[in-house]
């Protein structure tokens, strides 16, 4: 079968050393060919020409990009915020998308990337990765298989050593919508999924607590902050990825270890959603960038029984009601990174391509999450319950 030629927009890190490095791998190689890439930064095209293949065309122009023949499929991997507009247009020139999350920050332009796909009857794949991962795909067959009975209720608690989202692009909410969506819209998605039902109402709390604003510290970066070997924050990206940021810094200025208590950042660095859906089922999701253990944690309640699972144990232990039966499935490591999930979204995608199938993470589950995910922001800022009906 002919190699689909694929397109990368955005040659940060996930661009480059996620899908680009894994495209060129001994398994995706006689599948895929990298055949153009496209950003602003002319120093980082250059850079991951060298990494992805000589042969590969760079383009700073979107347009043009666009226009070159024989191009099937874009992956975008640049700024939250320019997503609905990068999609859109790929979308009308014929090209599949495989867009990373969140699809938009705003809700309209998620329903525009709907609307459009509809349109042109291609196919919008969301980057919600977490959906293919092997522990998720278990976890939701036991659930619709009945184990536990009908799910009314599931919790989910993020916690991870999360300061780098103050370093970069992510820390102001005109980038990234505000880090439930950021971040939280993995799992907010997970729980959508886990609770199957439309979601209708948000509430919720949080603040930037630990990372707080300091006078004082506006504009400093750990590489010259003379604090640095004291700061518990502290971060050397000079030699990172080969030189790759500190190169790459040299063409627009664009830093990656800004301070993380740099007053300028405007997101929270810890939350708590109370979301209810459909027929009264209630998910609860609690996000905290300080935690010691990085892990997502999950307790899902049916009228029958009780689940749990880990992330980081790589653990599923059911619960039956009245009962002392208690059963536990264990998964090892899995090959490539996002607990295998990247390996299976690629494939899902190829499947998009040259089958035609309807994703896992389609538009349709990008919009619900964008959807909460604003709605949880809104809540926060505003103090009040927030209708989704109304977004």
């Amino acid at each position: 079968m002919e190699k689909i030629k694929i397109g990368i927009v955005g040659t940060e890190a996930r661009g480059v050393f996620g899908f680009g490095s894994v495209f060129i791998s001994d398994y995706y190689k006689d599948k895929i060919k990298i055949v153009r890439l496209c950003d602003r930064n002319e120093m980082r095209l250059k850079l991951a020409k060298e990494k992805l293949g000589k042969d590969i065309k760079i383009f700073t122009d979107y347009e043009e990009f666009l226009k070159v023949p024989g191009l099937e499929a874009v992956v975008i991997t640049t700024p939250d915020y320019t997503h609905a507009e990068l999609t859109i247009k790929a979308l009308k020139k014929g090209k599949y998308v495989l867009c990373e999350k969140p699809m938009a920050t705003k809700v309209e332009d998620a329903k525009k990337m709907v609307k459009v796909e509809k349109e042109t009857n291609r196919t919008i794949q969301v980057g919600l990765t977490l959906r293919y991962t092997k522990i998720m795909e278990t976890l939701i067959e036991i659930i619709r298989r009945g184990d536990i009975g009908e799910v009314r209720f599931a919790s989910a608690t993020e916690t991870l050593e999360g300061g780098g989202h103050f370093a970069r692009w992510h820390r102001k909410k005109e980038y990234s919508g505000g880090i439930l969506l950021q971040k939280g819209v993995h799992t907010i998605d997970l729980l959508n999924w886990i609770i199957n039902e439309k979601p209708e109402r948000v509430v919720g709390f949080g603040s930037r607590d630990i990372f707080k604003a300091k006078e004082g510290y506006e504009g400093r970066r750990c590489l010259t902050c003379p604090e640095k070997y004291s700061c518990s924050e502290y971060r050397d990206v000079s030699k990172a990825r080969g030189g790759f940021y500190i190169k790459g810094e040299k063409v627009n200025g664009y830093i990656v270890d800004r301070c993380v208590y740099d007053p300028e950042a405007d997101i929270m660095d810890n939350a708590t959603l109370i979301i209810e859906y459909k027929n009264r089922k209630r998910a609860n999701y609690n996000l905290f960038l300080f935690g010691a253990e990085p892990d997502r944690k999950f307790t899902v309640i049916g009228e029958r029984g009780k689940i749990e699972m880990s992330f980081k144990k790589r653990e599923i232990v059911l619960y039956k009601r009245r009962t002392e039966d208690i059963v536990k499935y264990e998964f090892g490591v899995d090959i490539g990174s996002h607990e295998g999930g990247d390996n299976r979204e690629i494939d899902s995608f190829l499947n998009v391509i040259r089958r035609g199938k309807r994703p896992l993470a389609d538009s349709k589950a990008g919009l619900l999450s964008v959807l909460v995910g604003v709605a949880g922001e809104r809540a926060i800022e505003e103090g009040k319950v927030i209708n989704l009906s109304g977004l």
